[in-house]
């Protein structure tokens, strides 16, 4: 006999005998001439017996699906949920996993830091000051694992020594225009120049991408250039809102990144900055005593199957030794400029960031 079948027999056998001894007290009490007394008592052994049965036979309980991490990404371009559906394709059982922007991350990385643990394994992408700040608090709480994802010699300098955070793909920032409004030779090659150009232009200042990116815009070109930036930037905000203007010719350059979908899509024009394109990491976080689904976790995120998968729809370059990167990329020798993790989470630096930018 199957096990269920064995379960829904033992629960039809309990019936019987709950059922049986209620009614055999209920004769012997009632023999005995104290018949208000036994009634009341029958009575109760009734109503408890009924109680039994009912619990026995309530439906079998589903066991409890283990949640195994929380993925840090964008839904535009339909991003999240192909991970989500990647993700969750590799697993061999039910697993639960969140797949949200970085407001739900902040939000369990606060619950997280008070209880002292962290139960998922993360991928996060450096979109945010606050996620930043947040994950270099947790490093008690993060296992590590030295040298157990190698990472190509190109990205070298993002690599974490400590074994806590493994580099998963670069992201970057790029100067964008519309080939309709401005001939490619005309639009600014560098980011300085771009501060200094005589039309205005669309800078993300806004979103998790704005509020890492004005960071590493102010740590790259020193406040006086800044704030040039930021004046001449006629629209401002999410990352997907100053793209859109630049498609739409409201301006004809702006500032955009590697993984939204006009310029993955080729929507707009594209150049890399000629001093280097500002990197943005994304990273694997394994909690301490991890799991085999925290493990398996990794291994899915880091493999060259999910590689393949950032390379081809989110426009990223894989942090694997070998691993794909789109042809920019290639193309510009990885000419990425790296910002010091320091300079992003200061918060003295925050606060003057913001005071000119207008947040």
């Amino acid at each position: 006999m199957s096990g269920k079948g064995e379960y829904k027999e033992m629960k039809e056998m309990y019936r019987k005998i709950v059922t049986k001894r209620c009614l055999l007290s209920m004769v012997e009490k009632l023999s005995r001439g104290r018949k208000i007394i036994t009634a009341v008592i029958a009575l109760a052994v009734v109503v408890i017996g009924a109680a039994l049965v009912f619990i026995v036979m309530l439906p079998e309980q589903e066991p409890q699906v283990p949640v195994v991490g929380h993925i840090h990404m964008t839904g535009a371009g339909g991003f999240r949920d192909t991970m989500s559906d990647f993700i969750a394709g590799q697993f061999e059982v039910p697993v639960e996993f969140e797949a949200t922007g970085s407001r739900y991350l902040r939000d369990y990385l606060t619950i997280a830091l008070a209880r002292g643990s962290i139960e998922r394994g993360t991928l996060f992408s450096y979109n945010h000051r606050q996620v930043h700040r947040q994950f270099e608090a947790a490093r008690p709480f993060i296992a590590e694992f030295p040298d157990l994802f190698p990472v190509r010699a190109e990205l070298a300098e993002l690599a974490d020594p400590r074994g806590e955070l493994h580099l998963v793909w670069v992201d970057a920032y790029v100067i964008i225009y519309n080939p309709d409004l401005i001939a490619r030779e005309e639009v600014p090659s560098t980011l300085v120049e771009l501060a200094e150009f005589d039309q205005p232009i669309s800078v993300v200042t806004t979103g998790c991408l704005g509020t890492w990116g004005t960071m590493a815009f102010y740590h790259h070109l020193g406040e006086e250039a800044f704030r040039r930036l930021i004046g001449n930037a006629e629209v401002t905000g999410s990352l997907g809102d100053v793209t859109k203007a630049v498609r739409e010719g409201t301006v004809a350059v702006g500032i955009s990144s590697l993984l939204n979908v006009m310029v993955r899509d080729g929507d707009v024009g594209v150049i890399w900055p000629r001093d280097g394109a500002i990197a943005k990491p994304a990273y694997l976080v394994i909690p301490d005593n991890p799991t085999d689904y925290h493990l398996r976790l990794a291994q899915i995120i880091m493999s060259p199957v999910a590689a393949e998968l950032f390379a081809r729809e989110f426009n990223m370059a894989s942090a694997l030794p070998d691993g794909p990167v789109p042809a920019i990329v290639e193309e510009n020798n990885f000419n990425f400029v790296f910002i010091p993790t320091q300079a992003i989470i200061c918060e003295e630096t925050a606060a003057r960031v913001d005071q000119i930018v207008g947040s």
